[in-house]
């Protein structure tokens, strides 16, 4: 990034930067909110292309990277906050996918070095393909739109997380946009739970990737404070929000999502070399 924006000169370049990050960051923070996604798959193309077209200062990739943890660690913690006074949170799952999502992530991590670059794209993006088709087919029925105590296959609950880490450690990106219909065609969570749920998995896994990030020195703390300031508060509107949505638009708004997100992620696969 330019170093246009530093602690004590702040240039008007900068401040409009700024406001567009605040902005960029309350609808990343609705987003994780309302879906239970961490929101680094939008914000992180958003981030790379917004700034340029309205003519501010271009953020590198490594400094996105840098943003977008930031962004998901407030907005995931916000938002879960929120789900959780719904009693959308199931805890016992959120530690299972959390744990064992954590331990795939560090293991795909280390595999990584032994696979090649666009093998391990492919690997990601037929999973990320699987997950997209199966918002396609019918939800399993669920009984109410009110909370209620999941029941939980632990052995695979155990395999899935491992899994879907691994895979999300070898290509270092994250896998809670694959989670969520995995969850809930798989593990056959009901909707409001698995998003209030997935939504603590994403922030566990954003918490250990802020602390590298932090520590290696990666983040440029006056554009993370505007995204964090935006995230926080939208965070909690887009939770408010999810409660009051249908099960039925939600689903609308996820098959949107990941949809989205698979076709970015094959057209790298495809197109870019």
């Amino acid at each position: 990034m330019t170093n246009i924006i530093t602690g004590s000169d702040i240039s008007t370049a900068a401040m409009h930067l700024f406001i567009t990050l605040l902005i960029l960051g309350s609808f990343g923070g609705f987003l994780s909110g309302m879906l239970g996604i961490g929101g680094a798959i939008v914000m992180i193309p958003l981030m790379l292309t917004i700034p340029p077209l309205l003519g501010l200062p271009t953020l590198d990739m490594k400094t996105v990277a840098g943003l977008s943890m930031i962004q998901v660690i407030f907005a995931s913690i916000s938002g879960v906050l929120r789900h959780r006074r719904h009693n959308f949170v199931d805890n016992r799952l959120l530690i299972l996918l959390g744990s064992t999502m954590a331990t795939g992530t560090f293991i795909g991590a280390f595999v990584s070095k032994y696979i090649n670059n666009a093998m391990l794209m492919i690997i990601f993006g037929i999973l990320a393909l699987t997950a997209g088709i199966m918002m396609f087919l019918k939800p399993p029925g669920e009984t109410t739109d009110q909370p209620a105590e999941a029941h939980i296959n632990l052995p695979l609950t155990l395999i899935i997380g491992l899994i879907i880490g691994s895979v999300s450690g070898m290509v270092g990106a994250g896998g809670g946009f694959i989670l969520i219909p995995i969850m809930i065609y798989v593990l056959r969570i009901p909707t409001r739970i698995t998003i209030g749920t997935s939504l603590g998995v994403v922030m566990i896994g954003a918490i250990a990737g802020g602390i590298g990030k932090i520590a290696t020195g990666q983040v440029m703390w006056l554009p993370a404070l505007a995204l964090i300031l935006g995230a926080v508060p939208f965070a909690q509107l887009g939770a408010t929000v999810s409660k009051k949505l249908p099960t039925r638009v939600l689903h609308i708004l996820l098959i949107v999502i990941i949809t989205a997100t698979c076709i970015q992620i094959w057209w790298k696969i495809l197109f870019t070399h």
